[in-house]
């Protein structure tokens, strides 16, 4: 899903080291899901009519990675699932889904009309470091 584009995942490189790149390990220990973008629209939409919750897509990935999870190892686990957006923020993609228009926070609106400002560095402590003292 477009929801969880991440083209060179941190976290890959962090769990090969914690697992010295054993993949039998990782493979113990660790599950993971894919799902398409269909599937990301249809969790947003089930959770919406299920719970009255409005899940962004982020999230409707993480609600279908614990269903997938229950139904490898029972469905009687419990689990807690972490939004992580506002789903204003993918009205876009929101919006068809549900039929109708998201009600922004007033903070959002305001987010979202900002100039974004950004600035490219290497992968280095060091310049991240000085960007972060950085006050001018």
């Amino acid at each position: 899903s477009n929801a969880m584009d991440v083209g060179n995942p941190s976290n890959l490189d962090r769990i090969n080291a914690l697992y010295a790149h054993d993949l039998k390990l990782i493979h113990d220990d660790i599950d993971s899901y894919s799902f398409d973008d269909e599937n990301t629209r249809k969790t947003i939409l089930q959770t919406l009519e299920k719970y009255n919750y409005l899940a962004d897509p982020h999230t409707a990935v993480g609600i279908s990675g614990f269903n997938c999870f229950k139904e490898n190892y029972g469905a009687n686990n419990n689990g807690i699932i972490l939004s992580t957006a506002h789903p204003g923020k993918f009205s876009d993609i929101i919006e068809p889904v549900i039929n109708k228009q998201i009600k922004l926070p007033q903070r959002l609106k305001t987010c979202l009309v900002k100039e974004k400002n950004s600035i490219k560095i290497s992968n280095n402590y060091t310049e991240l470091k000085g960007c972060l003292i950085d006050t001018k």
